[in-house]
């Protein structure tokens, strides 16, 4: 499968409107939230007396309606989820950035605009370099560059995953203009925040209890945005929750430490909440978090687990980079030597890997040719040392590229079947298997 895919909204009544989306995992889809709802009513479609009996599909991919989940209508993404997952084959997950972008990166995005000729199953890519990063989490915090220039529109390209060199995910495309070579994009961060909204589910109801015992609930709800610069969600009790499960552990933590200073005293039953939400910080390793970390490795060579928790610092904190490995190498993914070294497995190389990269070097040594590790990075001068290592290495671990005598490469059978059957247009999604067209 491709790694974007178009999202209808459609009422009884006749009313479409169509984006792109992509899946965070398997049952998660992405898209923009004005896509499937109102940013000014801050109402899904279905909810909204103008798009009565509104449902939302993934055109093409399976006639199963999208359940609405969570959404931000400030930083305009929205998360739906799939109740079949295996309807969607088997989809191509995208990780996103530890990093965020700056000026003058490059980017590029796949979507589904609305071009005059294009055919639906046929995505568009679109690219270019970042203009501006804001620090600014809660709006469109990235202005984009288009390289294609302003000859079109590209409405329809909402929701987009727009992703780095290495394919990982820096922001969901929100807003185009006609004529104008510039998009904007919230950052991915934004879905994160979300992804920590839903799984804060049982912590937001016992907070909300902590605070129903207050004399004034509201007055003191206000004085806590007011003191934590939280506003923006307005001066509620349930604007505080919910800011306060979209920033996760560290949230909570700040909301209850601030409330018992305005206070000054402690609220009843918090320490042992405290507790609860440090374990859950220390324990908590999303898929996500799990791969972000997977994709750390170097695919060539073992290391210290010290070494690449050092190496992950500032983007997954310790603890969790701890348990991503645990629990990779009870998946299979990581194998920890007799010296205590960690090192990619086959399986694990797959999905570090990048499908574009892999297949670019399989191109390279189409026909047989026998290349060093040197010539054949030489022949890739777009793909970062870290990626090609990994592609490289994924390709010899599961079969379609060998080594030869002297340090040598060259491709085998099975890598040439790969890229035959890659170019006559099947899909290949490395780490997740074939997908017929």
């Amino acid at each position: 499968m491709r790694p974007s895919l178009r999202i209808v909204a459609a009422s009884k009544g006749g009313r479409r409107e169509h984006g792109t989306a992509w899946a965070l995992y398997p049952d998660l889809i992405v898209t923009a939230f004005h896509v499937v709802g109102g940013t000014a009513t801050r109402l899904w479609k279905h909810e909204d007396p103008l798009w009565s009996g509104c449902t939302y599909v993934l055109e093409g991919v399976s006639s199963a309606s999208l359940e609405p989940l969570l959404y931000d209508p400030r930083a305009d993404v929205a998360i739906l989820r799939m109740p079949e997952p295996s309807k969607l084959g088997e989809p191509c997950l995208l990780v996103p950035s530890p990093i965020p972008p700056s000026p003058g990166d490059p980017w590029f995005a796949e979507g589904y605009p609305d071009l005059p000729g294009l055919r639906r199953e046929r995505g568009v890519g679109l690219g270019g370099v970042v203009q501006r990063a804001s620090a600014d989490l809660d709006s469109n915090a990235f202005q984009l560059h288009v390289r294609q220039g302003t000859v079109a529109t590209w409405e329809g390209m909402s929701g987009s995953a727009v992703r780095n060199h290495n394919d990982e995910v820096l922001g969901i495309i929100t807003q185009t203009s006609k004529d104008v070579a510039t998009v904007h994009a919230a950052p991915v961060e934004a879905v994160e925040r979300l992804l920590r909204l839903r799984d804060g589910g049982d912590l937001a109801s016992r907070v909300r209890e902590l605070f129903r015992g207050a004399e004034d609930e509201e007055a003191l709800a206000a004085d806590l945005a007011d003191a934590m610069s939280w506003s923006v969600l307005g001066h509620s009790l349930d604007g505080l929750v919910r800011r306060a499960a979209m920033e996760g552990g560290d949230g909570w933590l700040d909301l209850l430490a601030k409330a018992e200073e305005h206070r000054g005293t402690a609220l009843p039953g918090a320490e042992d909440l405290r507790r609860e939400i440090r374990d859950a910080s220390r324990d908590g390793a999303s898929e996500a978090e799990i791969l972000q970390v997977l994709h750390a490795f170097m695919p060539d060579k073992s290391e210290e687990e010290a070494a690449l928790v050092d190496r992950m610092g500032g983007v997954v904190s310790s603890p969790i980079v701890t348990n991503a490995v645990a629990r990779m190498i009870e998946r299979g993914w990581v194998e920890r030597r007799r010296d205590g070294t960690l090192t990619l497995k086959p399986e694990g190389a797959r999905r570090a890997a990048r499908r574009e990269h892999v297949l670019a070097v399989l191109r390279q040594l189409r026909g047989g040719p026998r290349l060093s590790r040197e010539e054949l990075a030489g022949r890739l001068p777009r793909v970062s040392p870290l990626a090609f290592a990994r592609a490289l290495e994924c390709a010899i671990q599961v079969g379609w590229v060998e080594r030869q005598p002297g340090g040598a490469v060259r491709g085998t059978n099975a890598g040439e079947q790969l890229l035959e059957t890659a170019e006559r247009g099947s899909r290949f999604i490395v780490g997740m298997g074939p997908w017929p067209s």
